[in-house]
């Protein structure tokens, strides 16, 4: 689960969007608005198995609704999903860092490894997200490229070098 048990995937800002792996290993998303925030969690565990890629996706839509928000575990959608919170007004924005595999504050590292961490502006199709599953580096021509804002393979630890050609070292 990580540090506290809350090992962030991906984290931005203090309190502003984050994806986890959290308590009884249930995927979490979160982003924060200007009354709250919207966040989801899956209501039946993840299937980790040390070892093991498991490749994890969220896609959210950008609203305040619970229902923009949906997981994907190698290549199929969660199917049960918690009650969640829902947002109200404006969502919130910083400038702050897009950090991958703990917080700002370095108290949420996650407790395993990550490879191959895509960033898009958009929201993928479902054979878009296997697309990607499947052949991580095809982010670099074709359709995958569409809204692509960041891909880090991660080979080194560390500041990573960002291939989608947009610079988000």
């Amino acid at each position: 689960l990580g540090e506290g048990s809350s090992g962030r995937i991906l984290h931005k800002a203090t309190i502003v969007t984050w994806l986890l792996i959290g308590p009884q290993t249930r995927l979490a998303f979160a982003h924060g608005f200007a009354t709250g925030q919207v966040s989801r969690s899956s209501s039946l565990p993840v299937i980790l198995t040390d070892g093991t890629f498991t490749h994890v996706a969220v896609s959210w839509n950008g609203t305040a609704s619970t229902g923009g928000i949906l997981f994907y575990i190698n290549g199929a959608e969660v199917t049960s999903y918690s009650a969640g919170v829902t947002g109200g007004g404006a969502a919130t924005t910083d400038t702050g860092n897009f950090l991958i595999g703990n917080n700002a504050n370095s108290a949420f590292t996650f407790d395993g490894k990550i490879a191959y961490a895509h960033f898009y502006g958009r929201i993928l199709a479902t054979n878009e997200i296997r697309s990607v599953m499947n052949r991580p580096a095809s982010v670099t021509t074709g359709i995958n490229t569409q809204g692509l804002l960041g891909f880090w393979p991660l080979w080194d630890t560390g500041f990573a070098d960002d291939y989608s050609g947009r610079g988000n070292h």
